[in-house]
This record gives C-alpha cells, structure tokens and sequence, in this order.
C-alpha cells in the first residue's frame, strides 16, 4: 500500500484516444498529437513543479518552452520490475504540458504501461475512426509519499469498476475528480499524508481511504485540495504551503490585461512545438509571429465578428464592440506562417472549439475562390458543417501589415 499524495487526471478527448491510436498514413502528411496534454489553466506550473519534487531519479531540464521531467514510473496493477518505465513530462507550449509519446505506432513510442491495451486498456474498434471514445475514459498519474509516480485509468460511467474501493475514498474524490465525466476535462488534487492510499496492485478500485487504528472503521476526511484558479499569465507561488492567497477575480485580471498582452496569450497558444528550435528557425518564427500580431489588429477592424459564425455565439464588450479572437488554422511550427489566410478571426466559443473539438482536416490548398474575391473552406467540427469565410481584403491586409513591420 502507498500513501497517496498528489493526482493529476485527464478526461480523453476523442482527438487525443483517436491519436493514440492512428495508424500510419491515415492522413496526408501525417500529424496528430502523440501525446496527453494538460492545459496549465487547470494544472499549473507550480503544481507540477510540487508534483515531482523529489521523486526519486527525476531528471530536471529547462527546455525552451520550459521545465521537463523525466522520470520512473509504475503503472498500477502490473507488477513492478527492478527497471521501471521512464517518461517524459514537459511543457509542450505556453498553454499546456504534456506526457509524451503516447502514440502506440510511434517509433520511439514509450505507452505507459497500464494505458497500454495489452493491459486492459481501452482500444477503438476501428482506429481510422475519430468517434471512437468510450465514455468517461480518464488516464492519471500520481505521486506517492514515497516518491513514486504511478499511472492508472478508469472509466466513470455506469456499468463499470469505480477506481475507489470503498465509500470513504470515495468522498474524497467526488467531488472533483468523478464528478461528471466531460471529455477535455482536467483536475489536481492534493491529500494529506495517510489520508488516501494506493493499492497499487488493484488495477480496477486501487484507492481506499485510511483506517482508523482504534475502532477499525473508516476515516472520512475532507482532503486539502489546491484552489481550482484560470490564470492567463503563470504566476509563481511558493510550494505547498497550506496558505491560500487572495487573488485577484479572472474577470478584474482579464480587464487590467493590454491588447497587446491578450494577443501575445492567443499566439502562444496556437504554437505547436514539441521540441527547442535551432536559433535560425527559432528567429525566423519569432519574427512571422511578430508580423502576424500587427495583422491581427487590422483583421480584426475588417470583420468585426467571427468568420464562421458571424455574429452567433459572441458577445459584445463594453465599448459595443464584439469580441474575437485570433487563431492559427495550421500551427506556427507545423508549416502554417506562409499563407496570409492561415490567420482567421473567431469569437471565443468557437476558438475553443477549433482547439479542443475533433476537428476535421484542414488543408488551405483546398479553399475555393470566388468571383467577388471572397473564399471559403468547408469544415466539420464534431461531425457538424461549417464554412470558413474570407473577406475580399483578408490576405492584403495580411501581407500589407507584415511587410510595414518589416521595415
């Protein structure tokens, strides 16, 4: 039995299981994650920073996106070896870290272990097929007070094993980590010592909750969980305190935000880099990014609303003005800075939707050009049509503004 200290979960999306997944060659020019993301919204630096402090053999480094830990890890319910698994953790992007190769095809593929479906874990019918998520699939890792990682899954849906083996555990995991079963969602939850235990051999119902020597029963405890906080911009706290800060509301630190803040936050967002960059390609992003930031400004001005909704699903700000937001259609670092029309303009629902819905190819080879100078592109997002529309004027402001940053 190990004492539980810190879990962090994630609810798969059906991007994500259709990615572990996929064979070779199901898409043109290849791409898909091979990873599991954790968007630091909902876990933070610092919590995966108290997260692996002092996990024995841990292996620290500073990448150019940021921290990365690679560690030995057990996977729950198989027995442990004298050499156990070594995994990848590192922030991905601005916005997210990631455990990674995941893939099961992937050449330096490293599954762990009990996500592995040798293990039990769950396979699609049909791999080619992205609705394949079974509901309520989840993957975690944890930390023991012993200084071990370990990595479990489960299922919250009805007809199949609670990861909890008894009702205290329980309590102490209803109310975040099994409430609801949202693809897409991710928690941190942190125990006190003695308060939650592992069995690491139960693959099925590995958590129970401490017995209390003196009468045998169940100790029911409220465990002391960190504040679920949405922070645009990392902030360093010091580590497992047990004090709680006061913060400033989201909504008063999103206001005392610049434009120039916010869309820096956007462009972030939509890099995809899994690895450092060389200096030379590093620069060269840098500044298409920069040209791009000043291209946004003017897009904004020509559409005023979303380029796929229109006015549908935005709202306004205090200034009458409907908010949007920038998106890259084909990431920064997946080939995507040359074409002035791989920059749209959405409102937030729907940019959230194009980062976290299954999404269909996109390929801007495929736009269609009209006779008034307009363009589109169809797309599905979760099965459902939609049309990207271009203003006449969209890729001259683009490349207007980008060679005026030139100079």
């Amino acid at each position: 039995m190990k004492r539980v200290k810190y879990i962090a979960y994630r609810y798969l999306t059906p991007a994500e299981f259709f990615n572990m997944y996929k064979p070779r060659g199901t898409e043109p020019g290849g791409g898909g994650q091979k990873y599991v993301d954790f968007p630091k919204s909902a876990v933070r630096i610092t919590q995966w920073r108290n997260f692996f402090s002092g996990v024995i053999d841990l292996r620290g480094e500073q990448r150019t996106q940021g921290p990365s830990w690679t560690i030995p890890i057990y996977s729950i319910g198989i027995t442990p070896t004298d050499s156990p698994q070594t995994v990848t953790v590192f922030q991905r992007r601005s916005a997210s870290v990631c455990i990674a190769a995941q893939h099961i095809h992937a050449r330096r593929g490293n599954r762990i272990l009990s996500w592995h479906p040798d293990n039990s874990f769950p396979e699609p019918q049909d791999p080619r097929d992205r609705h394949q998520l079974p509901r309520g699939l989840a993957v975690y890792l944890l930390r023991t007070y012993e200084n071990e990682v370990w990595a479990g899954w489960f299922r919250n849906d009805s007809g199949f094993p609670s990861p909890y083996a008894d009702t205290a555990a329980e309590d102490l995991l209803q109310p975040t980590m099994l409430r609801g079963n949202q693809a897409g969602k991710v928690g941190f939850l942190t125990f006190n010592d003695g308060e939650l235990w592992l069995n690491e051999t139960n693959q099925q119902s590995p958590f129970t909750a401490a017995r209390e020597p003196s009468t045998g029963g169940m100790r029911v405890a409220e465990p002391k969980r960190e504040p679920y906080v949405v922070t645009p911009q990392e902030e360093e706290e010091p580590a497992d305190t047990g004090t709680r800060v006061s913060r400033p509301s989201r909504a008063s630190r999103w206001r005392q935000r610049s434009d120039d803040e916010i869309i820096a936050d956007l462009f972030d967002e939509d890099e995809e880099t899994e690895t450092a960059l060389e200096d030379d390609e590093h620069r060269a992003k840098v500044s298409v990014r920069r040209r791009n930031e000043r291209a946004v400004r003017y897009l904004k001005e020509l559409y005023q609303q979303c380029q796929i909704t229109g006015t549908d699903y935005i709202f306004r700000k205090n200034n009458g003005e409907f908010y949007t937001e920038a998106h890259h259609l084909i990431p920064l670092g997946a080939g995507g800075a040359d074409d002035p029309r791989n920059i749209i303009i959405v409102g937030p629902l729907v940019h959230r939707m194009l980062h976290y819905a299954t999404v269909s190819r996109i390929d801007l080879s495929e736009i269609q050009q009209h006779e008034d100078g307009t363009a589109t592109l169809a797309i599905q997002i979760n099965g459902e049509d939609y049309t990207i529309r271009w203003h006449p004027g969209h890729a001259d402001k683009v490349l207007e503004q980008q060679e005026a940053n030139s100079d």
